[in-house]
């Protein structure tokens, strides 16, 4: 239908040159540019309601993220779209939608007018509210903890501490209402008007941890409830050398108020998550829909996967400013360049068993441009830089030392190159030689101690690039 069908997304066995995962070339493929050229044309709203039951899911995606702003309006089309689904594939497909929409733009009880639409989310509903049934007496205050993350200055309040869920059976109850989307919206309110005070924080940490947006009515009761739940208390305390990572110690116990757990949790679902100024990028405002959409879409990750907002959403969206998508002053245009890696990113990363790499995911996005990177440990506590590449090119690296100081040069001549780096430094910007002539190819990379940066050329298509970022 559309575009999709008359343009399919890249294929990910056409490369070029050996792409065999050798130590001179890199494990995933040389990605043939012309696929993740823009796209070109125009979708009005009804030829995007018509994408919402199709067969693709990358197509049925856009559809939703381009149509989920226009909230409750839509309803009475929606209708009409479930009256004439053809089948169940259909119906299944709008009821997805539905779970969507009601994550945080349009509340259950607001379908009550129509009742295709209430019908088909009437068991989705029902199962919410037996899920959470056996919840909305007293429940151990143990399945939750209070955590308070690290501050690297000591200036200010202390922050509020996350809080997290630790119960098994209360983590196997988020996940099971996940699935219902929006449509969870209901049980999670039961639960927020339990007598108990700790089934009510709990529903409070389902809602935040889940995307979901209470009704005004269950929050406006939890804002007026000034009771108090002690819970656990760790902290966590961040270590930098030799390398960074997070350790978690116990803490005591903590005093946490409804209320107050309740007015965060209405902030943190605000509509949009930054302040929109006068005269910013239609870009900024595309990837808030963006970011949005993947809060609450949980079923566009691979089955069995992680929910859809993690790294691989915010990956997704930032890779789309390199393909022009940045320039666009309204949704047509930004949709137009953005739908080639949109498409690439369902083939390679939706459909990928196991976990989200996001190597696999940069190297993919970036091979059309003539750049590919990989990051490994190295034995030694010292960095280390290897640059490969598939034909003959002469480099210069440029050395941005810390604090400040003057860049110099730290090494020209033939790749491919193996470099210890004697000193830290900021950063190391790369320019090649192209038909002669030194070009800064835009790449910059900064190994870290015990670490071994691989980047892998592909002149040619890095020649592509340049020349067309000139143009622009």
């Amino acid at each position: 239908m559309g575009v999709y069908a008359a343009r399919p997304a890249p294929s990910l066995e056409k490369s070029f040159g050996d792409a065999g995962g050798s130590e001179s070339s890199p494990p995933w493929p040389w990605l043939d540019p012309e696929p993740l050229k823009p796209d070109t044309g125009t979708q009005g709203e009804e030829e995007l309601l018509g994408w919402l039951v199709s067969g693709d899911s990358a197509q049925r995606a856009e559809a939703q993220l381009r149509l989920l702003t226009q909230g409750e309006s839509l309803l009475p089309r929606l209708e009409v779209l479930a009256v004439g689904a053809p089948d169940d594939e259909a119906k299944a497909a709008v009821l997805e939608f539905l779970e969507v929409l009601t994550a945080r733009r349009v509340h259950p009880s607001l379908l009550g007018p129509y009742p295709r639409l209430s019908a088909l989310a009437e068991k989705s509903v029902a199962r919410g509210q037996e899920l959470v049934a056996a919840w909305e007496m007293a429940q151990p205050a143990r399945q939750l903890v209070a955590e308070f993350q690290p501050g690297l200055c000591a200036t200010g309040p202390p922050p509020e501490p996350r809080l997290l869920i630790e119960g098994r059976e209360l983590r196997e109850l988020r996940d099971a209402l996940g699935a219902l989307g929006g449509l969870a919206l209901p049980g999670i309110e039961k639960l927020m008007a339990s007598g108990s005070t700790t089934s009510r924080l709990q529903g409070i940490v389902l809602a935040m941890e889940l995307g979901l947006r209470p009704g005004a009515a269950a929050l406006e009761g939890l804002r007026q409830d000034a009771r108090e739940v002690e819970l656990d208390v760790s902290a966590l305390s961040l270590s930098f050398m030799p390398a960074r990572h997070m350790a978690r110690s116990k803490q005591g116990s903590k005093k946490v108020s409804v209320s107050k757990r309740a007015s965060i949790l209405e902030r943190g679902l605000s509509m949009h998550w930054r302040e929109r100024r006068d005269h910013e990028p239609f870009a900024l405002r595309a990837e808030d829909d963006a970011h949005e959409w993947f809060s609450v879409a949980r079923w566009a990750w691979a089955e069995g996967g992680a929910p859809a907002f993690n790294q691989g959403g915010r990956d997704l969206i930032s890779s789309f400013r390199t393909t022009g998508a940045w320039e666009a002053t309204d949704a047509q245009l930004y949709w137009n360049h953005a739908r080639p890696l949109w498409r690439l990113w369902w083939t390679a990363m939706r459909t990928h068993p196991g976990p989200y790499e996001r190597l696999r995911w940069s190297a993919l996005a970036s091979s059309a441009q003539g750049y590919q990177y990989r990051f490994d440990t190295h034995p030694s506590k010292e960095s280390w830089l290897r640059i490969e590449a598939a034909s003959p090119v002469k480099a210069e690296l440029l050395a941005v030392p810390l604090f400040g100081k003057k860049p110099f040069v730290l090494w020209r001549g033939a790749l491919p190159l193996k470099l210890r780096l004697k000193q830290p430094v900021s950063a190391v910007n790369i320019r090649v030689s192209l038909e002669g002539k030194w070009v800064d190819s835009g790449l910059s990379v900064s190994p870290q101690e015990g670490e071994l940066q691989t980047l892998w050329l592909h002149p040619e298509l890095l020649r592509r690039h340049l020349q067309e970022e000139a143009r622009r």
